[in-house]
């Protein structure tokens, strides 16, 4: 049956002057366990698996431009991976007995390092020639690692594999244009990755003992190498993404009947999920990755999927099904040039198009709190009808019927009569039909 409410709809043409904005076309999934990689189309809600097969045990992938770059363990190479020909371009050898484990780009040096797990190392990495052109001695059992402002951050969890136990962990703080260690910071039992948080602090995330010694993630300034907070979020947290409105978000294991993932705030420190009331996702939260829609993607290793959070509401509200043991993402960002006036002016080509709404998802709360904007362009004067339908393909509320001008358009409207769930919205026109999801959250 077909519900009517009350709803305030505003129309007008999207001119944007010649702004550009950049889209995220792709997430990218690691399987560890499959030792393949997913594709996530995140505007179309569509999977691929198996786009790509990695070397033995793939540990770290990272996107820079059009390439995807994907570290292997056990093989101990690096895969090149052309995104716009998906064809792979290179593979370097990394050396034996090295057990990679993570990688950064050091723009000021043009160079890859690489942390060795078991070899005490970084290597340097010239991805040009393809071959290793240094090697630089650092703690015990480097896990982390990142490059900021001329310098190399590396993260040794001093973890002795012979007697299973942490012992001092430690940042060695590297130089970049020397590929010397010029200083050590003290850290937490077992620090295993590294970022750069709001002011440009590096927050340290401390995993524990996996026992008796919780997670913390210590803030550092790396103007003084020296700690300024300690951010007691406990747990086993290991991997961290901070989103752009400064709030980390934090992948901390959950082997049994739920994933863990911890937050807090990366600005102040004050701990917002603990791992005493953590969101819950997919068993085996691991690689963690935010987006700029609000949106953090969780790798949820035992239950092979992709959990999508809606940071507004801090609950997950998508899943999707990837390979075996998803452990690592990395976002493929383009940017794209938004239509204006002058080209409509000029003749350009309009082409028929439905974007996804935004925000996605909505939330089904008090009125003015879920309002959302549907996008769509069409490429001369029609009649046009665009509406929401359930899953059982009823039609919930209709959106705007009638003629509409050539070109872009925006419609936003007050969605808090509808419940909770996933929906579909469809543009229809004589040119065709189109059709995307919305999901209401709580």
């Amino acid at each position: 049956m077909k519900r009517w409410f009350s709803s305030v709809i505003v129309v007008f043409l999207f001119a944007t002057m010649g702004r550009t904005q950049t889209v995220y076309s792709n997430l990218f999934v690691v399987n560890g366990l499959g030792e393949s990689v997913s594709r996530i189309d995140v505007s179309e809600d569509r999977v691929w698996n198996n786009v790509f097969t990695t070397d033995n045990v793939p540990q770290q992938a990272k996107i820079q431009g059009d390439s995807l770059y994907i570290l292997n363990s056990i093989s101990s190479t690096l895969q090149i991976i052309n995104l716009s020909s998906a064809k792979e371009v290179k593979k370097i050898d990394l050396g034996t007995q090295k057990n990679p484990w993570d990688f950064t780009f050091c723009k000021s040096a043009g160079k890859i390092f690489v942390s060795n797990l078991m070899a005490n190392s970084v290597s340097v990495v010239d991805v040009a020639s393809g071959a290793v052109v240094d090697s630089i001695a650092v703690g015990r059992s480097p896990e982390g690692i990142l490059a900021a402002n001329g310098k190399v951050y590396v993260t040794n969890t001093a973890y002795n594999a012979s007697s299973y136990s942490y012992g001092q962990g430690t940042v060695y703080v590297i130089d970049a244009g020397t590929r010397t260690v010029v200083d050590s910071i003290l850290t937490p039992t077992n620090p295993q990755n590294i970022v750069i948080g709001p002011n440009g602090r590096l927050h340290v995330v401390c995993t524990g003992n996996y026992g008796n010694v919780p997670g913390v993630v210590v803030v550092v300034n790396p103007g003084t190498n020296s700690t300024e907070d300690t951010i007691a979020v406990g747990g086993t947290p290991s991997s961290i993404t901070i989103t752009s409105g400064g709030m980390a978000y934090l992948g901390a294991g959950g082997w049994m009947d739920y994933g863990h993932v911890l937050k807090y705030n990366a600005a102040n420190g004050t701990v917002i999920r603990s791992d005493d009331h953590p969101i819950l996702t997919g068993k085996g939260a691991m690689g963690v990755l935010a987006d700029d829609a609000g949106h953090v993607f969780v790798a949820a290793f035992s239950d092979d999927q992709v959990d999508v959070i809606d940071t507004s509401v801090d609950s997950v509200v998508l899943r999707y099904n990837v390979g075996d043991g998803p452990q690592n993402l990395a976002l493929w960002k383009t940017t794209v040039s938004s239509i204006n006036e002058d080209d409509l002016a000029q003749g350009a080509p309009v082409q028929f198009r439905l974007e996804q709404n935004y925000p996605n998802p909505v939330r089904a709360r008090a009125i003015g709190s879920n309002e959302t904007q549907f996008v769509f362009q069409v490429p001369e004067e029609e009649t046009i009808s665009l509406k929401i339908y359930n899953l059982l393909g009823q039609e919930v509320l209709s959106l705007f019927q009638g003629k509409m001008s050539a070109g872009q358009h925006v419609f936003k409207a007050d969605l808090a009569g509808l419940h909770t769930g996933l929906y579909f919205y469809q543009l229809r026109t004589n040119t065709g039909i189109l059709t995307k999801k919305l999901i209401v959250a709580p």
